[in-house]
């Protein structure tokens, strides 16, 4: 029980500060504090400056985010709102801006800006539902007042 709390603890807190101090010290990310990233998601290194998340937002596992165009050889800055979930496996590409309070559904290629509001998803990613409610880390307060 106590060997269970302990690792839950260095989990949460521990090495998720060691990320955070990564990515916005060492790589001059614009993340915020309140954000929470997973260990598996990859944000790009090659213009780790583009990179820019608002408050209370969550990237989950496989999630890739872009800020370079390899073949156009640029470099391009990516932004992601406030409480905004963004699902498993999907990719962020370079020059994005993801708006306040969206859902990007697991396995979506962003390709284009999406507006506040909003649960997208697909390849190509496309709006799926506009006028959505989010709280913080893009939890959808409707779902659970049913």
């Amino acid at each position: 029980m106590f060997l269970g709390k302990l690792k839950s603890f260095v989990k949460d807190n521990i090495l998720e500060q060691i990320q955070y101090i990564k990515y916005k010290y060492i790589f001059k990310m614009n993340i915020s504090k309140t954000t929470k990233i997973s260990r598996k998601a990859l944000l790009d290194t090659t213009n780790p400056s583009g990179i820019n998340i608002g408050d209370f937002t969550i990237i989950t596992t496989n999630v890739s985010i872009l800020t370079h165009d390899f073949i156009n050889q640029e470099h391009k800055s990516t932004y992601i709102g406030n409480n905004c979930f963004i699902g498993m496996n999907s990719v962020i590409l370079a020059g994005v801006k993801i708006g306040n309070n969206v859902i990007i559904a697991a396995g979506t290629i962003v390709n284009k800006n999406i507006p506040s509001n909003c649960l997208a998803g697909g390849n190509p990613v496309r709006i799926i539902k506009e006028n959505i409610k989010t709280t913080k880390y893009g939890i959808n307060p409707e779902r659970y007042n049913a």
